[in-house]
């Protein structure tokens, strides 16, 4: 229940963020983060539960990590600057 409700506030993070950030406003570059942060968390808690994954399934936090470095990039803020 509490993942379902952090993936829905991972998702309309990154979403809010990422309209921001294409209608130029500031606060889009903190929304992405923030979502991206929120999706990291989620995968971390599937070791606290003890989840037995396949291989394939470790390459998931390469999205978000590509993400925050995509969004802190420099060009990314002169962009975002009206």
């Amino acid at each position: 229940m509490a993942v379902g409700f952090l993936t829905a506030v991972s998702a309309a993070a990154t979403i809010g963020g990422l309209t921001a950030l294409l209608l130029r406003r500031r606060m889009g570059r903190l929304l992405i983060v923030v979502g991206a942060i929120v999706a990291l968390l989620i995968f971390s808690s599937l070791f606290v539960a003890g989840a037995t994954l396949p291989p394939i399934v470790y390459a998931i936090p390469v999205l978000p990590v590509a993400s925050i470095a995509l969004t802190l990039l420099p060009g990314t803020r002169r962009w975002a600057r009206p």
